[in-house]
């Protein structure tokens, strides 16, 4: 808590509203949090898509729906969220109709919002959801996803410093950034204008001008963005307290939050929605989880 104050102090502020909420939800159960989410993603939706409809927002542009979000892949996210959401609060009672329309609304965020990321994450959630159908019981599965769980953050930090680092080395970084959106490149850029430093920095994103920033500013990637703006000892906290709620998780057995969590680590690694407090409870939930014995 205390350095959440201090970051908001010096700028950071969403780091100390991620602080102060995390304090406030630990007294709270958790699937009440879900819900609230649940709630929050859902109004979002209806409301700026409403006023999309109705031309006060923009619609989108040529090949790609916005309905009034920034671009594509936020309104992606949140319905991706939704749908996560709503999977993991009804998470014993799996149904051929609940997995056929899962299958679809999967389908519409890639083909309607071309976000590969979160239908990929959502893929990988409803193949861990059927599993746990069958394999619930399974030591060695449940030990298996265990490991898997608590290596991502870890790997997800690694493997977008290395791209970062090693963008345009060789000519299979460059198939690499091809393949991930050129991200690599504006890790790269980013990584060497920004340094990561020991607490938060402040960034002022340059669209336009002789000093246009690569990407034309575009910057995401839960990982190496929150090392980048938050700092080493706050992104560390970060990777600490999802650590440590994992292992909370699986002491007693929550395996439908696990599998929320694997899916968001995931997209992650492309997306810093996953680690927006506002937009996904993971992060919260991970900082609440060291306040209290937070299940």
């Amino acid at each position: 808590m205390s350095l959440g104050i201090f970051n908001g102090v010096r700028g950071d502020s969403e780091f100390m509203l991620l602080c102060l909420f995390s304090l406030y939800i630990s007294y709270i159960s958790w699937k009440v949090v879900v819900k609230l989410y649940l709630i929050a993603s859902i109004t979002s939706v209806l409301f700026i898509c409403v006023l999309s409809l109705l031309g006060i927002l923009p619609v989108g542009t040529p090949g790609s729906f916005q309905f009034g979000f920034i671009n594509s892949n936020v309104i992606g996210f949140i319905i991706t969220m939704i749908i996560i959401e709503i999977i993991v609060l009804s998470w014993k009672r799996v149904t051929a109709c609940k997995l056929f329309l899962y299958a679809g609304v999967a389908l519409i965020i890639y083909k309607l919002f071309n976000d590969s990321t979160s239908f990929i994450g959502l893929i990988i959630l409803g193949i861990i959801y059927i599993l746990f159908t069958f394999l619930e019981t399974n030591k060695t599965f449940i030990v298996f996803l265990k490991v898997i769980a608590l290596l991502l953050p870890i790997l997800g930090t690694f493997l977008s410093l290395w791209l970062a680092k090693s963008y345009g080395k060789t000519s299979f970084s460059l198939k690499i950034n091809d393949i991930l959106s050129m991200r690599p490149q504006i890790w790269n850029f980013f990584l060497n204008a920004f340094p990561p430093k020991i607490l938060s920095q402040s960034i002022q994103i340059i669209t336009d001008g002789p000093q246009t920033f690569v990407g034309g500013g575009a910057f995401d990637g839960g990982y190496i963005e929150g090392l980048i703006y938050h700092g080493w000892f706050s992104f560390l906290l970060i990777i600490f307290a999802l650590e440590y709620v994992i292992v909370k998780l699986f002491q007693h057995n929550n395996y439908e939050l696990i599998s929320c969590f694997i899916a968001l680590l995931i997209i992650a690694f492309t997306e810093g929605t996953s680690f927006n407090g506002f937009q996904s409870f993971m992060i919260p939930m991970a900082f609440a989880s060291l306040y209290s014995d937070y299940q």
